[in-house]
C-alpha cells in the first residue's frame, strides 16, 4: 500500500487527505500544530504535529504532498534534510508555495535517486525562469500554479454567506478569515 503524507491539514490539506484515503492510500498528515487533527484522526488518518514529529512523519512516506501556507516556519521546509528522511525512490508534490521548496536540494535528491519524481505547481520565483534545470529534468512535471482553482460558484457562495453573516450582525464567517498572527 502506497503511503502518502500530506503536509498542511487546513481546508485544502484535509480535503486532499480525505480524497486520498477514499482512493485506498495509506494517508498521514503533518501540520505545525495539532489543532486540525480531530477530523482527520477520526477518519483514520495518522496525524503528526510540530517539528519534533516531522522526521517520523517523513520517514513513513512514499509520496509527500505539500499544501502548507507560507510562514517563517515553512519557508525552506522541503530541504535536503526533509528529502533525506523520505523513503528512497519517493515522489514529491508541491502545491503549497514556491518558497517552501529549495530547488537545488530537490535537484540533488532527484539526481541521486532519493526522489524518483516531482510534480511542482509553485515556484520561487514565479514564473519559473527558463534557465531552471527543472524544465528539462526527466523526472519533473511542471504545472502552471493550478493546484487549487477558484470557481465562480464557490466564490459567489462564500461572498453571499459572508454578506448574510455580516448583515445579521454576526460578523464575517471564521472559516475564511486571515489570522495575521499565524501568517495566513
Amino acid at each position: 500500500q502506497v503511503a502518502v503524507g500530506v503536509m498542511g491539514l487546513g481546508v485544502m490539506g484535509q480535503a486532499a487527505a480525505m480524497q486520498l484515503l477514499a482512493l485506498g492510500y495509506k494517508v498521514s498528515g503533518w501540520s505545525r500544530t495539532s489543532s486540525s487533527h480531530s477530523r482527520c484522526s477520526a477518519a483514520g488518518i495518522s496525524c503528526y504535529a510540530g517539528q519534533q514529529q516531522l522526521e517520523a512523519f517523513a520517514r513513513a512516506q512514499d509520496v509527500l504532498v505539500c499544501l502548507l501556507p507560507l510562514t517563517e516556519e515553512t519557508t525552506g521546509i522541503i530541504n535536503a534534510r526533509l528529502l533525506s528522511w523520505l523513503r528512497p525512490g519517493c515522489a514529491v508534490i508541491n502545491g503549497g508555495r514556491g518558497k517552501q521548496l529549495l530547488e537545488p536540494h530537490l535537484l540533488a535528491a532527484l539526481d541521486s535517486g532519493q526522489v524518483e519524481f516531482a510534480l511542482l505547481d509553485v515556484f520561487e520565483p514565479e514564473p519559473l525562469p527558463a534557465s531552471s534545470r527543472l524544465w528539462a529534468h526527466p523526472r519533473v512535471r511542471i504545472t502552471p500554479h493550478v493546484a487549487s482553482m477558484t470557481t465562480m460558484e464557490t466564490a459567489a457562495d462564500q461572498i453571499a454567506a459572508n454578506y448574510h453573516s455580516v448583515a445579521a450582525g454576526k460578523g464575517p464567517l471564521p472559516a475564511n478569515l486571515v489570522q495575521r498572527s499565524r501568517g495566513y
